[in-house]
């Protein structure tokens, strides 16, 4: 349950479909139980304080994905049936990009360190983009049974060359070329697992992003030098505003 909103002086329960983390920031897709209320929101969150620092509306179907880029500048949000993919520009609090063009649901999504993007769908397909959402590559995957074979959780290797796809009903990791999506290999698994995959945790990081607002991480967290690492916030000044351009 999150609280979307307030009535009368009172928070609005509603249900979670996804979450993602960035630094300090959480968003949380859900949608807003009460009367009236139709489609899905973004909740954004403090994540050191618990805070809600505003909401995203707009979204006409439940949200079934969302991922941040590595870079925290960018929010892709994937939907459910026809809801297709829409990635927001955190800091202008605007739609960045959107392909409708899905006819099923976004099952998963990953973004390379250069900000490609990769999306896995109920339709069995995995689709490539680049930075800007002009699509590279979609690849079937030709010859399996989608209904209880399909693509669900992805992971970029971290010098992007290889993307790695988890099967959803089947113990398989397929890999991928992280330029073109050509078939690299199949790997079978154990049979009781299926599905996600992680990226290396020595994956690199962007560089940090301007100072739109900055917080000193505690001395826990701290960089390899001993430094105190930095978590940018880039959502200054954002309160409430809907997904339509």
């Amino acid at each position: 349950m999150v609280s979307g909103g307030r009535r009368s002086g009172r928070a609005t329960p509603g249900r979670c479909s996804r979450c993602a983390a960035s630094g300090d920031v959480v968003a949380v897709g859900g949608r807003t139980e009460g009367a009236g209320a139709k489609g899905s929101s973004l909740y954004i969150f403090d994540r050191r304080s618990g805070q809600m620092r505003g909401t995203i509306g707009g979204f006409a179907e439940a949200i079934s994905a969302l991922a941040f880029s590595t870079d925290g500048h960018s929010l892709a949000v994937g939907g459910q049936g026809r809801g297709g993919l829409s990635v927001i520009d955190l800091a202008g609090h605007k739609i960045a990009a959107q392909d409708r063009g899905y006819v099923d649901t976004i099952e998963w999504i990953a973004y390379a360190a250069d900000g490609r993007l990769a999306t896995s769908s109920a339709d069995g397909k995995i689709r490539l983009y680049d930075a800007g959402l002009k699509p590279i590559a979609t690849a079937p995957l030709a010859g399996d049974n989608v209904g209880s074979d399909r693509p669900w959780g992805l992971a970029f290797s971290p010098d992007g060359s290889r993307l790695a796809v988890g099967s959803l009903g089947a113990a398989k990791l397929r890999l991928f070329t992280g330029d073109q999506l050509k078939p690299v290999k199949t790997l079978d698994g154990a049979a009781e697992r299926s599905g996600r995959c992680r990226s290396s945790p020595g994956a690199p990081t962007a560089p940090s992003p301007p100072r739109a607002a900055t917080r000193t991480a505690p001395s826990s967290a701290r960089s390899a030098s001993g430094a105190p690492s930095e978590r940018i916030l880039p959502l200054q000044g954002l309160s409430r505003w809907r997904a339509t351009r």
